[in-house]
């Protein structure tokens, strides 16, 4: 049961306060309410079956009580306490029996749009729901805030869909985000500004696709859940449709596509504008090297230590010496001109 610091609600609306947070219990739980049939939740001080409706109590891993309370729950079987307390973070949906269990990802919460993935357990039966983490996650406090102003799910698998849900539309924010990054990059690119360095764009687009990557290894599973056949399921859940979630993650997934292929699409550009930047400054060098070669040739040879060397006693040699080299630097720059290649 949350305590009466952490559930201050706005006065004027009713709704509890955006910046608070229930805190663990002595015993771990963070939070349990009832969800009596057509009536608003009520919440509870421990995680007891009702007559009527379903209960939803969520623990706070990292409190040391919220394991051995969790352990010692009588209506879970052994395998959905392994998947409720275990350190593993990879995705996936269980059952036996009339019990489903899993792993799924969603944000840490707090404001803004640049944060960081975590993971939430679960362990779903037909009148209960026990969620634990050891991070807060957002959709499970909008989970919370919404129980507190009233919504009430019709069933346990309900408010899964609804987390589900609520985190697809995180992820979409999270890939826009990283889109907008690359606009940046491809304005760059289309106008060719070389005061911004090809290093620092290589290095956006590498960030943008390094996190796109993550992204996508944490919703690439939860996608294969919403497509996995329903039939391994218990048959009290195969009315399970989510719908609302299936949606939401094909078009977080679509948009991840969307942006991974922009990202690729952008650095073979850059690719391609480094290349004619590296062919421009090796073809310069390359016309400079060409054009001062017969002059090097002629400063060599006429430097050379050797008894009889021309116009060495003549009082202007220097100066014809350096119209020879004038003249045959000219003359190779208009042999080149002719050949087009300047």
């Amino acid at each position: 049961m949350p305590s009466d610091k952490s559930s201050t609600r706005d006065k004027s609306s009713g709704s509890p306060a955006p910046d608070t947070h229930p805190l663990p219990n002595d015993d771990g739980m963070v939070w349990a309410f009832h969800y009596p049939p057509n009536a608003a939740p009520e919440p509870l001080t421990g995680l007891e079956r009702q007559r009527e409706g379903w209960v939803w109590g969520h623990f706070d891993l990292v409190h040391p009580q919220s394991v051995p309370v969790i352990d010692a729950c009588a209506d879970l079987p052994r395998f959905a306490k392994d998947v409720l307390t275990g350190h593993d973070e990879a995705l996936r949906l269980v059952s036996e029996g009339d019990v489903i269990a899993g792993i799924l990802p969603g944000f840490l919460r707090g404001e803004g749009e640049d944060q960081e993935l975590v993971y939430w357990r679960f362990a779903l039966q037909p009148d209960m729901l026990v969620t634990s983490r050891r991070a807060p996650v957002r959709s499970l406090t909008a989970s919370w805030q919404a129980a507190l102003s009233g919504h009430a799910p019709g069933a346990p698998q309900v408010l899964v869909d609804e987390a589900v849900s609520s985190f697809a539309p995180d992820m979409r924010r999270k890939v826009a985000t990283l889109a907008r990054e690359l606009d940046s990059v491809e304005d760059a690119l289309l106008s060719y500004r070389r005061e911004r360095t090809p290093g620092r764009l290589g290095a956006t687009i590498g960030r943008v696709r390094r996190d796109a990557t993550r992204l996508k290894r944490a919703l690439d599973p939860v996608v294969r859940l919403m497509d996995d056949d329903v039939d391994e399921l218990p048959q009290w859940a195969i009315g399970w449709t989510h719908d609302t979630a299936h949606r939401q993650t094909h078009a977080a997934m679509d948009d991840l596509h969307a942006l991974q292929d922009r990202a690729r699409s952008l650095q073979d550009e850059l690719t391609a504008k480094q290349a004619d930047e590296t062919n421009r400054r090796l073809y310069i060098v390359s016309v400079v090297t060409t054009l001062v070669m017969p002059a090097t040739f002629l400063t060599g040879f006429f430097g050379m230590n050797t008894g009889g060397m021309f116009m060495n006693q003549f009082p202007h040699g220097t100066l014809v010496a350096t119209g020879l080299c004038v003249l045959v630097l000219a003359a190779t720059w208009l042999a080149m001109r002719w050949r087009k290649l300047l």
